[in-house]
């Protein structure tokens, strides 16, 4: 059961040597409050402090409700309509959007917020609007964290309340700073449960569906295609003629040492096809004498 209770403080002065410490939290054996019929308990200080409650309420469960899906689509903008059209219909709203559009294909992320009571309905539209390439839910459970934020909370405002009534009281300077740190403490304390609250309180009610939606363009994949080919194609070329260059010139670089003896040696080619030649017309000279 969950406990709805009232504080009263008595009024006892005392020097803030340590926290002061509240106890409301009275749980069954699953760790949720129960209904408190009335009782008291101590401060660290020694002041008592009672403490009723009135109303008995059923513990609400409380569940986060999210959903991720992609799709794959023909027409990206009729199914864009048709989204913010079901959003409409469900009483729900879009939280962000955002479109991409690439040489391949175009892309629509969006997130949709909705009540968690058309969360299943609209989840399950959104999957017949393409081929679905993406399906996930999730259900987060935050039941213990909401009401130990409750228990703490009304702990944090009773704590408040018995300093606030000790500020006035106090009677030196001393007194005075160290009573006004400890409650400025303690409400900043009570604004981070209100915070933590307020989101769980929002993310409950409203559901969190989160959609991209893909759209593929043949026409430019094909002139993507076409010019990725041509760009191959000069790549590969330049490498071939790169990869020629640098032969040549490990080539030329590895004869370099043996450059004398490749000169000696075409000398004496030159020397011997010289030699050779000559002796051949000396010899079809005297053949054509002869005649």
């Amino acid at each position: 059961m969950k406990n709805e209770s009232t504080t009263e403080c008595n009024d006892v002065p005392f020097e803030l040597k340590q926290p002061v410490q509240f106890d409301f939290s009275v749980t069954d054996e699953s760790g949720y409050p129960v209904n408190i019929k009335g009782g008291s308990t101590v401060l660290s200080n020694g002041a008592k402090v009672n403490y009723t409650s009135n109303d008995q309420k059923e513990i609400a469960k409380k569940i986060i409700k999210t959903g991720s899906l992609s799709l794959d689509v023909f027409d990206l903008d009729k199914v864009t309509q048709d989204i913010k059209d079901l959003i409409v219909s469900r009483a729900g709203y879009i939280q962000s959007s955002k479109r991409h559009e690439y040489e391949k294909y175009n892309r629509l992320n969006m997130i949709i917020r909705v009540p968690v009571n058309n969360f299943d309905s609209l989840y399950e539209q959104l999957l017949g609007l393409g081929e679905v390439t993406l399906d996930q839910t999730q259900s987060q459970d935050v039941t213990e964290d909401y009401y130990d934020q409750e228990i703490r909370l009304k702990s944090l405002n009773a704590k408040k309340d018995s300093l606030t009534k000790l500020f006035e009281k106090a009677k030196n300077v001393s007194e005075i700073l160290q009573i006004e740190n400890e409650l400025n403490r303690v409400i900043y304390e009570i604004e981070k449960v209100k915070g933590r609250l307020q989101y769980l309180d929002r993310n409950v009610a409203m559901s969190s569906i989160s959609i991209s939606v893909f759209e593929r363009n043949p026409t430019a994949t094909i002139e993507k295609n076409s010019i990725e080919r041509l760009k191959f194609a000069l790549k590969d070329g330049w490498s071939a003629m790169l990869n020629f260059s640098i032969k040549g010139i490990a080539a030329l670089i590895w004869i370099i040492p043996f450059s004398p003896l490749i000169i000696i040696a075409i000398f004496i080619c030159v020397k011997l096809w010289r030699i050779i030649k000559k002796r051949y017309r000396l010899k079809k000279s005297k053949n054509d004498k002869v005649i």
